[in-house]
């Protein structure tokens, strides 16, 4: 199968879904498109040598076979980065296809007869591999059919009222273009059509991600703009790009007197206005607003998915996937050498985020548990030296009538004192991974093969080095105080400083190999988790197989 691959299409319109599999079946990642559409191009009575002069692009119709193309793409190769080529309809005085990767494979639709495919080779092309192969389609059909009206647009919401319709000098649009999908690559599509000079892109930095759906799975920014930079660059070569970051919705259009036309999308168009209305304000003149429709979502997988397609949607289908490759042997061992030791998962998260729920549904599929909280409540029991060093430490305060240590007194201490939270952590938490140690030696006597070791603290107390993965459970701040208030009944204020005390999530994430969430419905939670437990059970057979050997 080929890495990358040219689709070239002169009937969009008669795209069948047998040409579309074979896409699929000969293309592995990259497929760019040069695209002929049929109401310029009849292969009956016009030749590949005056197809350019035949050509006389209507913006409109153009867009529309662009954006069709995107989406029937989502629907049949989702997993393929597409990119439609615009500089072979924007520069008619030239004929190459330039593309920034080397093309493996050319695959032609029926429009094509034998000796265009010939003269499209020799004049066309310029950036092929060696052994480049050629496919060809048979002519399905005798072209009658070909009309304005190019491809099935079901999967389009149309909205028109607000199109601009003409070609500008300089164009601004902005967003925040995490994980690249036909979404955006349709607004870009859209821009660079009408744009002759310079597109001004603006995309949004990290503070102004905070409030978006897993948030932590977002990009960098730098890797956004890059990735935006490298798709830009191979759409349309022949435009100047100003790709910056933004830290407010308005960015270049606050001070750039050159733009001339923004383009938004129907839930962003209100920011359009927002834009002019500051310009008006600083003596700038007003941009044009061009309206594009969305993309539906037409590959949810989940009814938490939002309809239209989007980047959360993106992220949402991450969970219970593996992020980050795994390091392979843990940096330390919690057995002696000479013992077979399980694939130890450590499973961590903030408070109230749903690690035991998370453990709970693991345990069900066949993994083993090692619950570090309730470990920590044995370790504070009267008669465990544990016990013994925290009266020490924090006096007779600390205890119950009972003689129980009060976790709810601990806590006010501990939390409202950063340096009282370290001086806990380091009487407990070498207490706690005696006890997972013990534990985890049971079970490798007993032959389990995958052990979750449940930690709040996993990463803090440097337990990650035990463990061949790290999985994180996030939940939004604002749904972990509210739980948290809900289980212990503590003031607000009390709430939000054990939420503070601990690493946010964006630092979790980063140290994890798969990331879940609780934040939505039980249904979509256990999703994750077994998707999770499907995907871990080869790396599980490896690390198997690697202590037989």
């Amino acid at each position: 199968m080929a890495s990358t691959g040219l689709f070239v299409v002169t009937q969009p319109k008669q795209i069948a879904a047998t040409l579309l599999n074979m896409i699929n079946q000969n293309v592995r990642k990259t497929l760019y498109v040069h695209l002929f559409p049929n109401k310029f191009y009849n292969p009956q009575n016009v030749t590949l040598a005056d197809w350019k002069e035949k050509l006389i692009p209507q913006l409109p119709s153009l867009c529309r076979a662009v954006k069709n193309l995107y989406s029937n793409f989502s629907v049949t190769c989702p997993e393929l980065e597409t990119c439609v080529l615009l500089a072979p309809l924007k520069n008619l005085d030239s004929k190459q296809v330039q593309t920034k990767k080397t093309v493996d494979v050319i695959i032609f639709d029926s429009g094509f007869k034998n000796e265009d495919v010939d003269s499209y080779l020799k004049f066309y092309t310029t950036n092929t591999s060696t052994k480049c192969k050629v496919i060809t389609t048979p002519n399905a059909s005798d072209g009658s059919d070909a009309s304005e009206d190019l491809v099935t647009d079901s999967h389009v919401d149309h909205e028109e009222s607000r199109s601009v319709n003409k070609i500008f000098d300089h164009v601004v649009l902005g967003g925040t273009f995490d994980r690249l999908h036909n979404g955006h690559k349709i607004l870009l599509t859209e821009a660079s059509l009408r744009c002759s000079k310079k597109l001004t892109i603006g995309v949004t930095d990290e503070s102004m991600v905070k409030s978006k759906t897993l948030c932590e799975l977002i990009e960098p920014c730098s890797e956004r703009i890059l990735s935006l930079k490298n798709f830009v660059e191979d759409m349309d070569p022949t435009l100047e790009y100003d790709i910056v970051s933004i830290a407010d919705p308005f960015g270049p259009t606050k001070y750039d007197e050159e733009l001339r036309l923004i383009v938004v999308s129907a839930e962003t168009y209100r920011g359009g206005v927002k834009v002019n209305e500051l310009r008006k304000s600083k003596g700038l003149s007003t941009l044009e607003i061009h309206e594009i429709s969305l993309l539906q979502n037409v590959n949810k997988s989940s009814d938490e998915e939002e309809d239209k397609m989007s980047s959360s949607a993106m992220r949402m289908r991450l969970l219970g996937k593996l992020i980050k490759s795994p390091k392979g042997q843990p940096l330390s061992k919690l057995l002696p050498a000479a013992e077979k030791m399980p694939y130890i998962i450590g499973l961590t998260g903030g408070i109230a985020c749903g690690k035991s729920s998370v453990a709970s549904r693991l345990e069900k599929l066949g993994a083993s548990i090692v619950n570090c909280d309730l470990l920590g409540h044995q370790v504070y029991l009267p008669g465990q030296e544990c016990y013994d060093e925290l009266l020490k430490s924090f006096g007779p305060e600390i205890v119950c009538n009972d003689g129980q240590i009060n976790r709810t007194a601990l806590g006010k201490i501990v939390f409202n004192d950063k340096s009282k939270l370290e001086l806990l952590n380091s009487l407990v938490w070498p207490h706690i991974i005696k006890r997972v140690k013990d534990c985890v030696g049971t079970f490798a006597k007993e032959g389990k093969s995958v052990v979750i070791v449940e930690a709040a603290v996993l990463l803090q107390a440097k337990w990650d080095t035990f463990c061949n993965e790290v999985w994180a459970c996030i939940i939004p701040k604002e749904e972990m105080l509210r739980r948290l208030k809900e289980r212990t009944g503590l003031e607000d204020s009390e709430c939000e400083k054990r939420v503070n005390s601990q690493p946010p999530n964006s630092q979790v994430v980063a140290s994890a190999n798969v990331v879940l969430s609780t934040q939505w419905s039980g249904d979509f939670t256990q999703k994750q988790v077994e998707r999770a437990w499907s995907e871990l059970e080869s790396r599980v057979e490896q690390w198997i197989a690697s202590q037989s050997s």
